[in-house]
């Protein structure tokens, strides 16, 4: 395949969007995959079951079946558990949702959105 380029004028007049030259090789441009993360949530005494299968349920999206075999999974490890893989800017999006309607109701349920690589 022959390369493709752009041209590209350094002495570009923004006064004249036409005189627009860019060069670029199209195949030296290395495209790179955005890394995923992994949204975490932790056990701990204090925060119900049910209220943990309703926050998988509403924020996840997870069936009951699913939502009840997390739960038992956080429960019987103790430690975090990987709950879903997003893009960056959702997993945090969704482990803030997870820590303010915990706080909202008053349990210490945490949640943490790490790099996929780090899990």
């Amino acid at each position: 395949m022959a390369d493709e380029y752009f041209n590209i004028n350094k002495d570009f007049n923004f006064d004249q969007p036409e005189d627009i030259n860019i060069t670029v090789n199209l195949n030296q441009i290395e495209a790179k995959k955005p890394q995923n993360y992994v949204v975490l949530v932790y056990n701990d005494d204090y925060t119900p079951i049910d209220f943990v299968m309703e926050v998988l349920k509403t924020i996840f999206q997870k069936s009951d079946e699913e939502a009840s075999i997390i739960v038992q999974k956080i429960h019987e490890n103790g430690g975090p558990k990987a709950i879903d893989i997003f893009p960056k800017d959702i997993a945090e999006t969704k482990a803030d949702q997870v820590l303010r309607i915990a706080e909202a109701n008053e349990y210490p349920l945490f949640a943490e959105a790490r790099p996929e690589s780090e899990v």
